[in-house]
């Protein structure tokens, strides 16, 4: 099998294009991410390091420099430079760390359904009991590594191929009702190195005409949103501090503890109120933001909310 060492030396043509195109080091990197994903599923996310991701098998229609000729081939390897190995597994802990957060487990990986020409990065479903956004049963998740610089553009181009998808996939299995566009966003950081990498996942599902940001989010962010690298969903809900309502005994998170984590405005939760409550109402959500009295906390009556109204709230900023 041909060996290649130097990106701009591969070139592949993708299915339905007349010409090859050249490799690069994301497109690299996402090759990378897709073998760990493939040895977490063998041998577990424990053992699998940077250095098993420095190699990565290609295949289709490729052409290869070597000795200064062109040569078709139909696969070969392509060696990965470290840094991009560090970057393809740092992406991986943080894929599976989202993917933890939305309670999405993943029952296959680098799957090839009978009778379709599509391999699915990986297939998987919600938890009992979690918000699934309207999706009852399997979910397509799709992986991507994306630079920076076209970005917009990038998400808007495969939005439309995922939507073209997972319509020809519900045909042949109804079982299938969404598709989860996981994507990285990679710039270049100080010296040649990568800048840290900002995970943001949308859903896509068959019963809804519009994509849902399901985690980060790949809208630019209006007045008044989070605007810094935001924090998983879990990560907000630990910084939260719970309390029991008096009386009823609801377990509650007090909303400036949650607006804080998100680096928005929290010292008057009251003035927000009415703004957080029409998002939960817009995103379908039974809960809402209110004052009342909690077990041990004199003086005034903070403003309160459930978990699953933080959970509901978290999709919207």
């Amino acid at each position: 099998m041909l060996h290649v060492s130097c990106y701009s030396h591969l070139e592949k043509k993708d299915k339905g294009q007349a010409a090859f195109r050249r490799f690069y080091a994301l497109r690299a990197v996402g090759l990378a991410v897709e073998l760990g994903w493939q040895l977490t599923r063998d041998k577990g996310w424990g053992l699998v390091g940077s250095a098993d991701l420095c190699k990565v098998e290609v295949w289709g229609q490729l052409r290869v420099l070597t000795e200064g000729v062109w040569r078709k081939t139909k696969k070969c390897t392509l060696q990965l430079a470290a840094k991009d190995a560090r970057l393809a597994h740092a992406l991986l802990k943080k894929q599976c760390a989202m993917l933890g957060d939305l309670g999405l487990n993943t029952w296959l990986v680098d799957h090839n359904p009978e009778g379709s020409s599509r391999w699915l990065d990986l297939v998987g479903s919600f938890c009992p009991g979690r918000k699934n956004f309207g999706v009852q049963g399997r979910v397509w998740v799709e992986l991507k590594v994306l630079s920076d610089r076209n970005f917009a553009t990038d998400v808007a181009v495969h939005k439309g191929v995922l939507e073209k998808g997972l319509e020809a996939e519900r045909r042949r299995d109804s079982s299938l009702q969404g598709v989860l566009l996981l994507v990285a966003e990679v710039g270049v950081g100080a010296a040649g190195q990568w800048a840290t990498p900002q995970l943001s996942a949308a859903l896509k599902s068959f019963s809804c005409e519009s994509w849902q940001n399901a985690a980060g989010t790949l809208l630019k962010a209006s007045r008044g949103r989070c605007k810094t690298a935001k924090p998983t969903v879990q990560a907000v809900l630990d910084s939260i501090r719970w309390e029991k309502t008096e009386p009823g005994g609801r377990r509650v998170g007090l909303v400036a503890q949650f607006l804080k984590a998100l680096s928005l405005p929290h010292k008057n939760p009251g003035g927000r109120a009415t703004t957080l409550n029409s998002l939960l109402a817009k995103a379908g959500a039974t809960g809402t933001a209110y004052k009342t009295k909690v077990v041990g906390m004199p003086g005034r009556q903070p403003w309160v909310a459930s978990e699953d109204s933080f959970r509901a709230l978290y999709q919207c900023h």
